[in-house]
């Protein structure tokens, strides 16, 4: 009993164990994955990446002229099978976390490259 008091007194001179977010910002975790961000420039269009995403939150369109990636974020479950299955190191899965947001059009991303270079 007078272990556990002793504990509860030094408990009381520690600062908070919570931080003041959002006015400070929380550091993220080694492993962390937040949505993945594609180097558009290096995409073959080749759609591995869509056709591996379990919830179809990635869609991949080549035609001669580009190749257009769109991503929706509001599927996305970040399980990084997309990053893992990709040929070319052309997804990586960013540190972001602060993700939420009232205008559902900011959940779809689209990368374009332009191919008629």
């Amino acid at each position: 009993m007078v272990k556990m008091i002793r504990n509860a007194i030094s408990f009381l001179f520690q600062g908070p164990a919570t931080r003041k977010y959002p006015y400070e910002k929380s550091e993220v975790p080694e492993g962390f994955r937040g949505p993945p961000t594609w180097d558009i420039e290096r995409c073959t269009g080749c759609g591995i990446c869509a056709r591996v995403c379990p919830v179809d939150a990635i869609e991949v369109e080549r035609t001669d002229e580009k190749i257009v990636v769109t991503y929706h974020l509001d599927r996305c479950t970040f399980c990084s099978q997309c990053e893992e299955s990709c040929p070319r190191d052309v997804i990586r899965m960013s540190k972001e976390f602060e993700l939420a947001d009232f205008d559902r059009e900011k959940m779809t991303t689209e990368y374009v490259q332009d191919r008629t270079d």
